[in-house]
């Protein structure tokens, strides 16, 4: 370092001295570079930029006219913008900075002995490059400034600095650098660094990649570039790409020595123009095409010698491009064979592909037949491109396959699926090495949403296999627990218990001793619920306390959801003997879920039962035994409050805290809830009533509502009160809508938002604040709401959910500025697509859009789909995806025959039917070509494969005697998710259970598991039995089950078996009417759930005090109580809570379904002043009119309002309650409140007078009926059923398919015959089968045949009369893209030899 500082000082010196005695212009006698510039920087004059600005200009000059024809359309013209100029003026500052300078360039000299100058620079912090401003990155790309993607990767990113203009475009940025002083800027600008080996094989793909400047200075360019291609998502994906021109590539090693580089990129020309025009053809070679480019200055900070350096740029914008299979692909092709040599005719290749057509096209069964009659070699270069390939595309000549296209589609496909999942069992332990076969495994069944393991299939699995790869199987098996049968669950144990055994001394196994290691534990993870009671018994302690050692041990048992208390407490003695502290919060933290069932609590300290209480927030993943958990939480609760009270230990009770009734959370002061609001807003499992109690004690603390005490609530902001959140700040609503708080905005109740959304908009700031509305929360935005905004875009839409009213008025009015095509995409305002845009599209711009309808069905309604169906048919009826034929008149089902049936059916399975038509009619004809074309059997796994959800709607008959047993057995997980099986489909579904598994009497535990909620398909005393022997399983079951209706007789059994398991022990002491009756008791309440119906009304009058206010929501929720079990609780609730004036809010919230058996003069004693409280009984649908009478005048009272003053949150908190209100009350709602709520009003389902009533007001705020569109239709709902005949008749046809279908259904039979045939046949498929019988008798003949029509989804004009649509006998098989590309790839991809040999055997 001192003889550094004394070089630098004597330079300096010499220097001062030479200022002080040198005449003017002493500059002239320095000869040395670096003198000069010294000098010149300590005179301190003036110094000249390295061009002037009109020089800066010429910078972004190009002649286009040198360009060729196809690059002129697309080059973009650059300026010297603010951004640019800053740069510059940041670079001639800091070139004058002299003892920087004079450091920068002795550390140079000194380092480039042994470091690049790109290290060098990184290291000293210099020598930035500039490229492009944020302005022109954006103008390049057809951004706009707030435009985001997901992940941005910048290729060669040396100091970020580049990577900073781009980095606010992207949510995820990745970086790659060479230099390790450049790695070091990169991370200190919290980039994620890539190693240059790493960015291509990270497993995920991005949106834009940069590569700025990179490919002259790296050595094999090409590859770089096709490496590229190859992780760059391939339709969206951009390139970012800039390169010095005229093109001098070399490579820099250490120590400054240049190269040339291996690989070299043709590129051709002197001039810059001349050099652009050779570049489209380098591309191509990796994939690419230029989608746009510029020339720009390629800057970079100067030194002591100029203050910036400048090269001249070329930047261009790559698009991803690929040869798709053409029609004259098959040319090229047998052009390709005839250079090797293997002579063949045209006409003989299409031959031979027109015979796969027929035997492998949607043939998975012929497919695993030819794979597996490969030979080795065949059979490795198939998997080696399906799994190992990192390619994305594959070369044959000068035509690249889009390989990644295939393999994505090939994945796809249950059945192909189940083929390659079949034939790597089969045939690859024995021909790939067993780790490369554990991947392959794991690729095919973590893509599938079809679960292919079978317990017959896991007695395939090899037994002999290497550690490793036992280990990684292993591993895939515990991720796919969760998808997997219990049966194949055990098969899975027993296979690793064989492999495990195998390892062991079996010599020294004898009955007391164990085959059970700590690494067994490890490897069995979830599967070590399946080691037998015993033989976790004679697990060595030695081997249990290495295990509870192992750092990820925890782990292990976090996830053993499905253990049982015997098996659990069976562990923890064993830990325990094993010489671990039970009461040690290190070992406590070890336990896992094994804390569930911790069973040794005398003389436990309070801060261990924290401790366990704490671990126990995961037992709600248990898979059941949540009442003996909810009795251990209860017995901690205690111990942990001891010598302290509840306010003092409240934050550290965790989720325990869920337990307290609400006497005891009434019980706590303002100041504990307050410090503890952090620990309790995390907890989970919260009920109503308890969420109304803690938030208002912690704001009663706060004493004023603002935007950070909300903030601090977290999840228990659902407590607030509406006129609390409407009493807020319009400001302070507006930060909660964009903080962190608005993930919880959705679970508030519509009177909530209302309450929130009309704040803000009183307030005259609403347009603001709408664009930060996001997610559902945005729906509860009115139309009317919307007509009074502005600034409306379509990059603001994109996260937000939209009804279809809305959805409609929005993409009408950004049409108006926008291309309609170009909002098509756009967030979900593809709800507001109307048939009329679909029918305007030019048929490309059709084709290239329908994939995203297509992906996004689920959105669109049977009308629009009908549409869809219909443009599709006319356009290019040929090549008509065949699903969309479901959404057409029946006749077209006819065209789905031979080949058509698979892509139909797969792609059916895979939508809900009724999306695409309602219409039962409709069904039976679908369901009669689905068996058509199944050969009238489900023959075996494959065609439950293809088939789907659509296996839901498989007629009774058709299941009986044609399913097979195989069938069955991969069918029965997808019966089981089946929304609504008819009684006859689960006869049918039983009948096919007993073949499959025999009598129910034999039956295991994991065979009842597999059944599930089948088992309500037996008897009585099959069901006793099952209850005996597996009562925790069964009761699993039953509370998957729903109302007691649809299995009463599980149920009945869950609870014989329940309440016969207690006894005498809950014989009620507690008064004379009650001696000797059983009183239910809290663990049974919990364990019974629906099955608590069976309770009779004197045991419920007889439970405890205690266990009623406990239980009292979960007892609201049972759906079956009858109204004498309603009123015993009803009673029992004025009994524990006293005098109905003095119930709390929260009291009255938490009766739930109890609440129906109040009389109209008991709800009159009810404080009813809170529209929150009203707005929980409104979600009751039972109500009598008499009762909905007294809650409204209760609330009215109460509050001290009128109708007139109601706002609209009380109207959408009244909720069904206003469909008591009389006609005078209607009239008597203002108009304002009555438009922001409309649309929750017309999801009521009132009476006649008052839909009418409700129409009237509608009019104030819509107009005349005669005048409304869409969107207002879609709004008002069933408002729309109050309308009168001649309104009704006056609407356009054009307008039916726009009412909402439950309008449909509300319109009066009278009033519904005034259609006309015309407006009934466009009422749309949907809203044709809302259509009661009673209006169809009111109906005509040419009316009901319109309405047959409608159902159908038929046009006024019939096929054969649509000129355009073309022939129905035109309908063609679908381009073979799949299996012959996927055929072709594999016999031609990268081994020439290996792929003409099998070639040449598929064309014989």
């Amino acid at each position: 370092m001192r003889p550094l500082l004394c070089w630098l000082g004597g330079y300096t010196l010499l220097l001062w001295a030479l200022r002080r005695t040198m005449w003017a212009g002493p500059a002239r006698y320095l000869r040395s570079p670096l003198s000069r510039s010294l000098y010149v920087n300590m005179m301190g004059s003036p110094r000249q930029p390295a061009a002037d600005a009109r020089d800066n200009h010429q910078w972004y000059v190009c002649n286009t006219e040198q360009l060729s024809e196809s690059l002129q359309p697309i080059f973009v013209q650059s300026y010297l913008d603010q951004g640019t100029q800053i740069f510059l003026n940041n670079s001639i500052e800091k070139s004058g900075w002299l003892f920087i300078q004079l450091y920068h360039s002795f550390v140079s000299s000194i380092f480039s002995l042994f470091m690049s100058r790109t290290s060098i620079n990184g290291l000293l912090g210099r020598g930035s490059m500039f490229v492009f401003s944020p302005e022109q990155f954006q103008r390049l790309l057809k951004i706009n400034p707030e435009w985001k993607s997901h992940r941005l990767l910048d290729l060669g990113a040396g100091d970020g600095e580049v990577t900073k203009v781009m980095s606010p475009h992207f949510e995820e940025i990745y970086a790659t650098e060479l230099s390790e002083t450049m790695i070091w800027q990169l991370q200190k600008k919290k980039y994620r660094v890539l190693g240059v080996n790493e960015w291509q094989n990270t497993g995920f793909q991005y949106d834009v990649i940069s590569c700025l400047n990179l490919l002259d200075r790296c050595d094999q360019p090409l590859t770089v570039l096709k490496d590229i291609r190859s992780v760059l998502e391939p339709t969206r994906g951009r390139v970012i790409l800039a390169l010095v021109l005229p093109f001098h590539p070399y490579v820099e090693n250490v120590g400054g020595k240049w190269e040339k580089p291996s690989e070299v990129l043709e590129i051709k020309g002197h001039t810059w123009e001349e050099q652009v025009n050779s570049l489209p053809e380098v591309f191509s070679k990796a994939g690419f095409a230029i989608e746009a480019f510029t020339r720009l200055p390629y800057l970079c900070e100067g030194d002591m010698y100029n203050d910036y350096y400048v090269l001249d740029d070329a930047v261009f914008v790559l698009k991803p491009v690929s040869n798709v299979w053409t029609a004259d692909l098959l040319t090229k092709v047998m052009a390709y064979f005839h250079a090797q040599e293997v002579m063949f005719t045209l006409s003989s290749l299409q031959m031979s592909i027109k015979s796969y057509l027929k035997n492998l096209l949607y043939q998975p069964r012929q497919l695993l037949s030819e794979l597996q009659q490969l030979d080795q070699q065949q059979f490795q270069t198939a998997m080696k491109y399906l799994f190992n390939s990192k390619k994305e595309h594959l070369e044959m000549g000068n035509i690249i396959l889009d390989w990644g296209k295939i393999r994505e589609r090939i994945f796809q496909s249950p059945g192909v699926n189940r083929t390659l999942f079949l034939v790597t069992l089969d045939r690859c332990f024995l021909t790939l090495s067993a780790l490369d076969c554990v991947d392959i495994l794991s690729q095919v069944l973590c893509v599938s949403a079809v679960n292919y393991l079978q317990p017959d299939v896991v007695g395939s699995l090899p037994n002999l296999l290497p550690e490793d790869a036992f280990r990684n199987l292993s591993s895939l098996f515990k991720d796919l627990y969760d998808r997997t049968s219990a049966s194949t669950q055990r098969a899975l144990y027993g296979w690793m218990k064989q492999i495990l055994q195998k390892r062991y001394n079996m010599s020294e196994l004898n009955e007391s001793t164990s085959w059970v290691s700590a690494e067994s534990l490890w490897i069995l993870g979830r599967y070590m619920v399946h080691l037998p009671f015993e033989e976790i018994l004679k697990i060595s302690l030695n081997e249990i306390r290495l295990f509870i050692s192992y750092d990820n041990a925890t782990k292990q048992l976090d996830m053993v959801y499905d253990i049982t208390p015997e098996l659990a407490q069976a562990l923890l003695e064993r830990i325990n003997l094993s010489g671990f502290d039970m009461r040690n919060t290190s070992t406590i933290y070890r336990l896992g879920l094994l804390v569930c069932f911790y069973d040794d609590l005398e003389q436990m300290d309070a801060a261990v039962a924290r401790a366990l209480l704490h671990q126990m927030i995961k037992c709600n993943q248990l898979r059941g035994f949540q009442a003996k958990v909810h009795e251990l939480k209860s017995q901690l609760l205690n111990i942990a409050m001891q010598n302290q009270t509840l306010n003092e230990t409240l934050g550290s009770l965790s989720d325990a805290v869920v337990g307290l009734t609400s006497s005891q959370l009434e019980s706590l002061s303002p100041e504990a809830v307050h410090n503890a609001v952090v620990t309790l807003n995390q907890v989970s499992g919260w009920a109503k009533s308890q969420v109304m109690i803690l938030s208002s004690k912690y704001l009663s603390y706060e004493k004023v509502l603002s935007f950070y005490n909300v903030s601090q609530l977290g999840a228990l902001v659902t407590g607030i009160g509406t006129r609390s959140l409407h009493s807020m700040n319009p400001r302070e609503l507006a930060q909660i809508i964009q903080g962190t708080t608005s993930q919880y905005l959705s679970d508030l109740s519509p009177a909530q938002q209302q309450g929130i959304l009309r704040k803000i908009a009183a307030s005259g700031d609403f347009s603001s604040s709408v664009k930060d509305i996001q997610g559902a929360f945005f729906k509860e935005i009115s139309l009317s709401g919307l007509w009074k905004q502005t600034g409306f875009n379509s990059s603001m839409l994109k996260e937000k959910e939209l009804r279809s009213s809305q959805a409609l008025y929005l993409y009408e009015l950004l049409s108006k500025e926008n291309h309609p095509v170009d909002l098509v995409s756009t967030g979900q305002l593809v709800k507001g697509v109307t048939c009329q845009l679909f029918e305007s599209m030019d048929t490309d711009i059709f084709l290239d859009n329908f994939k995203f309808f297509e992906m996004n069905l689920h959105l669109l309604s049977p009308y629009q789909v009908n549409c869809l169906a219909w443009k599709f048919w006319k356009v290019s009826n040929a090549s008509i995806p065949p699903f969309l034929l479901l959404a057409l008149p029946s006749e077209y089902l006819g065209y789905i025959t031979g080949p058509l049936c698979v892509p139909f059916l797969e792609r059916l399975g895979k939508t809900r039917m009724d999306l695409l038509n309602p219409s039962h009619h409709k069904r039976d004809a679908v369901l009669q070509k689905v068996q058509e074309c199944l050969n009238s059997s489900i023959a075996d796994e494959y065609d439950v494969d293809l088939l789907g959800n659509l296996i839901c709607h498989l007629p009774p008959a058709f299941l009986h005697g044609r399913m097979s047993l195989k069938a069955m057995a991969a069918a029965l997980h997808q019966f089981k998710v089946c929304q609504q099986l008819s009684r006859e489909q689960m006869t049918e579904i039983k009948y096919q259970l007993l073949r499959l598994y025999g009598s129910s009497n034999n039956w295991t535990a994991e065979t009842t598991l597999d059944v599930g909620p089948f088992i309500a398909l037996l008897s009585k005393e099959e069901l006793n039995v099952l209850a005996e022997k597996f009562q925790d399983i069964i009761l699993q079951i039953a509370r998957t089950i729903g109302p007691v209706s649809s299995a009463e007789e599980l149920l009945s059994a869950v609870f014989e078996s329940v309440s016969n398991g207690t006894g005498s022990s809950r014989l009620s002491l507690s008064g004379a009417d009650c001696l000797r009756t059983r009183a239910p008791s809290s663990n049974e309440i919990i364990k019974l759930g629906e099955a608590n119906v069976f309770w009779s009304v004197q045991e419920l009058k007889c439970m405890d005090p205690g266990t009623f206010d406990k239980n009292v929501e979960l007892l609201g929720a049972v759906s079956g109580f009858n109204s004498s079990q309603l009123t015993a609780l009803k009673e029992k609730a004025k009994q524990v809570w006293g005098l109905l004036p003095d119930w709390r809010s929260y009291r009255i919230i938490s009766l739930g379904r109890i609440a129906l058996a109040l009389t109209e003069q008991e709800i009159t004693e009810l404080d009813l002043h809170s529209i929150d409280t009203v707005s929980v009984l409104s979600q009751q649908t039972e109500w009598t009119l008499t009762q909905a009478r007294a809650i409204l005048k209760g609330f009215l009272d109460d509050s001290g309002q009128t109708i007139s003053t109601l706002k609209s949150f009380d109207l959408v908190g009244l909720g069904t309650i206003l469909c008591a209100l009389n006609s005078t009350e209607i009239t008597s709602i203002r108009t304002a409140e009555f438009s922001a709520a409309v649309a929750r009003i017309g999801l009521l389902f009132c009476s006649t007078p008052v839909l009418r009533q409700f129409k009237k007001m509608t009019e104030s705020v819509f107009g005349a009926a005669t005048s409304w569109n869409g969107s207002i239709l879609q709004e008002i709902g069933t408002i729309a059923g109050g309308l009168d005949e001649d309104e009704l008749k006056a609407f356009d046809k054009s307008l039916m398919p726009y009412f909402q279908p439950s309008a449909v259904r509300h319109i009066p039979p009278e009033i519904f015959q005034a259609l006309s045939p015309e407006q009934i046949a466009n009422l749309g498929p949907e809203n044709a089968a809302m259509v009661t019988g009673l209006q169809q008798e009111h109906l005509d003949g040419a009316q009901l045949q319109s309405l047959g029509l409608a159902l159908d989804g038929a046009r006024h004009s019939s096929p054969g009369t649509q000129s355009t649509a073309g022939s129905p006998q035109q309908v063609q098989t679908p381009a073979p893209s799949v299996y012959i590309l996927w055929r072709v790839a594999i016999l031609l991809c990268g081994v020439v030899e290996t792929a003409l040999k099998v070639t040449a055997l598929a064309i014989k």
